[in-house]
């Protein structure tokens, strides 16, 4: 009897934890349903509130549009404002757009230079903190039509900026002054049109950073003249600059390896640039090696570059050479090599021991003075080097630089012979990269001032 008392107290013990655990996990479960019915509220919520804030935003939309409408035509022409408007505690951003079009097929006022301008399309578009997306943004549009005499005597103009391929460019401010002051920006086709202004003429201006015209200009400026009905067009090219890193550099010989060489002048060449097609850098008179061609307007061609500062430097003008190329991207920037020829003075043998030279070949002497004037239809200048031990030209005893840029040249070679100074004066052409000898030619003559 004992035994079987114990054996039903060890059963109800456990029944009793049995118990225990099956109420821990209703409450588990419990739990676990009550947290997917709220989140399932929340969504809800959620979904209703945003689709209130649609409703509300979609209802701002319409109201501003015929807000819009109520205007004059002369207050609509160019419009584009944003203003706060707060329902419900909620802080929406309402921003009025208008635009010209020439016909109410959509066509914008900036593609056509005969068509006159006759309909205003009426944007309203309607954003909200909670917005989840930016394509969830509310927008209306309407077509007004303004009325006989709306304007006058009047006439209007657009600009129409776009870039190297001609796709507008947008977002660019341009202001015009003149018998009114108006302003505009750019929209996705790259126009911005004033339409039905007091005619006469305006000056028109705009900059973009990092932008350029062909000329490498970035604030730009241009007159219009505006007449009465009809419609100009201001088209001009603006695109993100290039650059160009060029060295400079010339070899003494054919088989030398490349060596840094000074210029006083870099010259970039394009047809297309304004006339005369060349942009020059440097001061001309302080010599560089590497110079830094920026504010390049990216033409589709490439640039041609070279080492002078007039056009008679252009190496293409001179048999079997022909300019460094560069092809100037938006934007980006172009490492660019430009070798000009380097000069070598061969004596003729009758002068060469008269010289001191005991070069085999007959190349002059050390410490030879050189002069060489430019001759090359619109070039000029001159500049002074010195003989090196094996014949080649230097700036100075202590710079190993032979170059200098293509040309005709009339040159003075010169140096002692006991107490008097002998020198030649002759003209020769200078066009090879890989190095020039130049022999002078005729009987030296003996002067006071040699090269001078």
């Amino acid at each position: 009897m004992t035994c079987v008392r114990s054996i039903l107290a060890r059963l109800t013990r456990e029944e009793s934890g049995m118990g225990m655990f099956e109420v821990l996990m209703s409450a588990l479960i419990l739990a676990m349903v009550s947290v997917g019915v709220l989140k399932t509220f929340d969504a809800a919520n959620a979904n209703a509130g945003y689709g209130k804030s649609r409703a509300a935003a979609a209802s701002l939309a319409q109201d501003d549009i015929e807000r819009l409408r109520g205007y004059t035509a002369k207050r609509l022409s160019g419009m584009d404002e944003t203003n706060p408007r707060t329902v419900n505690g909620v802080t929406y951003q309402v921003h009025s757009q208008t635009q010209w079009l020439s016909d109410s097929s959509g066509t914008r006022s900036c593609t056509s230079q005969t068509s006159r301008a006759e309909y205003l399309r009426l944007t309203s578009t309607v954003t909200w903190p909670a917005m989840r997306r930016d394509e969830e943004k509310v927008t209306q549009t309407s077509l007004y039509a303004p009325p006989n005499g709306s304007f006058g005597n009047q006439g209007s103009f657009g600009v129409k900026v776009s870039d190297r391929n001609g796709v507008g460019v947008p977002g660019v401010a341009i202001s015009a002054t003149g018998p009114q002051s108006l302003s505009g920006t750019t929209d996705s086709n790259g126009c911005v049109y004033f339409a039905y202004v007091t005619t006469g003429s305006y000056d028109v201006q705009f900059s973009k950073p990092g932008y350029v015209d062909e000329g490498g200009q970035n604030l730009i400026k241009r007159t219009v003249g505006v007449t009465a009905e009809s419609t100009t067009i201001e088209s001009l090219d603006y695109d993100r600059a290039g650059k160009a890193n060029i060295r400079v550099l010339t070899r003494k010989g054919a088989l030398a390896a490349p060596i840094d060489s000074f210029a006083k002048n870099l010259t970039i060449g394009h047809s297309q640039l304004p006339s005369p097609g060349t942009r020059v850098f440097g001061d001309g008179v302080l010599g560089q090696r590497s110079y830094v061609a920026d504010n390049l307007f990216p033409f589709t061609t490439k640039y041609v570059a070279y080492a002078g500062g007039c056009l008679g430097a252009n190496p293409s003008d001179f048999a079997g050479r022909a300019a460094a190329t560069a092809a100037i991207n938006p934007g980006a920037t172009t490492n660019v090599d430009v070798y000009q020829p380097g000069v070598r003075i061969k004596l003729p043998s009758s002068w060469a021991s008269s010289f001191g030279s005991t070069d085999p070949a007959g190349y002059a002497p050390k410490d030879m003075t050189v002069t060489l004037t430019a001759t090359s239809p619109g070039c000029g200048g001159t500049s002074a080097f010195v003989t090196g031990s094996d014949g080649w030209i230097r700036p100075s005893a202590a710079v190993n630089d032979p170059g200098v840029p293509d040309n005709k040249y009339d040159i003075c070679v010169g140096g002692v012979t006991g107490r008097k100074f002998a020198e030649w004066r002759f003209s020769q052409e200078v066009s090879d990269p890989n190095g020039v000898d130049v022999t002078p030619t005729g009987n030296p003559q003996t002067v006071k001032s040699p090269c001078a």
